[in-house]
């Protein structure tokens, strides 16, 4: 049993390298969309950016990719990565106030922490 469920769980996770250097390429089509959103930003290049992102992203949902929801949240360890603290009156603390980099499950596997800014008591 315990061997067949190692060769189970090395077919579930085949993918995971490909899947973990594709995910820099997102958080870029990502970037890319943000700053395309500006005034100077061309509608076409957005709305080309904006399919080309739900496409690969629609493509690694069906290998078993999942996004971490993290925004508002309350901060977890085993799933986000605090990069800071800042004060805010208007959140708990302990409350995810921003997200620099998504994270992400594969089949229920953790593959990458959300990179996050978490809320403190203001002083």
């Amino acid at each position: 049993k315990r061997a067949q469920k190692e060769i189970t769980d090395a077919r579930s996770f085949a993918n995971e390298t490909l899947i973990s250097e594709l995910l820099p390429v997102i958080d870029n089509f990502e970037r890319a969309l943000e700053h395309a959103c500006g005034e100077q930003g061309d509608e076409s290049i957005r709305d080309g950016v904006r399919l080309i992102t739900d496409q690969m992203f629609g493509v690694l949902k069906k290998f078993g990719l999942e996004e971490i929801k993290a925004l508002g949240e309350r901060f977890d360890p085993g799933l986000h990565h605090a990069i800071s603290e800042e004060e805010s009156a208007d959140a708990e603390p302990g409350t995810v106030l921003k997200v620099f980099q998504k994270g992400y499950f594969l089949k229920g596997k953790l593959v990458r922490p959300a990179m996050v800014v978490v809320a403190k008591a203001c002083a």
